[in-house]
């Protein structure tokens, strides 16, 4: 092969380059935004040339003389249009254009874009496949790449033990507050994943429905139960003294009956303080 033969091959590629390049930035660049890894396969190769074909096809009805200026422009369609596209996703405006056609399809890319409809993060409760945990959490990072070992990661989490009915029984974790405190899932683990509403669940510690004023006040009372207490003041305090005793519970350093001396000290301590928000509460 001479030199005149290598100078026609690399023209001709300069010249047919433009009906793959455009159409794969787009792909690379949509790719990137959902976070997931652009896979060189045959459909790729022709989902390229397509897209490149029509943004040849449109951008020739420009007539851009200079060779420079072409490629510039279809190099900034390339990366535009995947970015308008990503967006449009994420608007309500779509959703509702389909819902109106009655088209029954969903843009999520899974379930768990599926449950991420607020701005902020949604606050889930995952159950183990051993069934003996849950953990609860707001959704932090995750990875959910066919291919890829798949996990989601909670922040802020709590965990629980499941009694036999599969009820949260106990907190096996101090309470978390801040986005540092997380923990991550692998797919494989995971049994059931639940959304709770954040405003209902986590700030207000409504679990369904309040307690009653009896049941707020009685001797012992889960985790459960206590996120179900309505008012801020009285739900801290039994939780403040649930989290003592639990502490006391998983100490391996102090004896049994130590453990049952501390316990009923601090639960003195709780009914004391229970006793004095009832008389704050009747001077409200």
């Amino acid at each position: 092969m001479s030199a005149d033969d290598v100078l026609k091959i690399l023209d001709s590629i300069a010249r047919y380059i433009v009906y793959f390049y455009p159409g794969y930035i787009t792909l690379y660049v949509y790719s990137f935004l959902k976070a997931k890894t652009l896979k060189d396969e045959k459909g790729t190769v022709i989902k390229a040339v397509v897209l490149s074909f029509l943004y040849k096809t449109c951008i020739d009805k420009i007539q851009i003389s200079s060779e420079l200026a072409y490629h510039f422009w279809t190099i900034c369609v390339s990366v535009v249009v995947p970015y308008i596209a990503d967006v449009l996703q994420k608007t309500e405006a779509l959703t509702d254009t389909l819902e109106f056609l009655d088209i029954p399809t969903s843009l999520e890319e899974n379930e768990i874009d599926m449950l991420e409809t607020e701005e902020t993060s949604p606050w889930l409760r995952v159950y183990m496949r051993d069934r003996k945990f849950i953990y609860e959490g707001y959704l932090g990072n995750r990875e959910l790449e066919e291919g890829k070992r798949c996990f989601i990661s909670l922040k802020q989490y709590e965990k629980y033990v499941l009694d036999q009915n599969g009820i949260p029984e106990s907190l096996c974790t101090e309470k978390n507050e801040t986005d540092d405190d997380v923990v991550v899932i692998y797919y494989e683990d995971i049994m059931i994943i639940e959304k709770k509403n954040i405003c209902e669940d986590r700030e207000a510690g409504n679990m369904g429905h309040w307690l009653s004023e009896e049941e707020q006040y009685k001797d012992s009372l889960n985790p459960e139960q206590i996120r179900r207490i309505k008012d801020d003041e009285l739900r801290e305090i039994r939780r403040k003294h649930w989290n003592n005793r639990h502490k006391l519970f998983v100490d391996e350093t102090i004896s049994d009956q130590e453990m049952v001396k501390m316990s009923n000290r601090d639960r003195e301590l709780e009914r004391k303080e229970i006793e004095e928000y009832k008389k704050r509460a009747q001077n409200r």
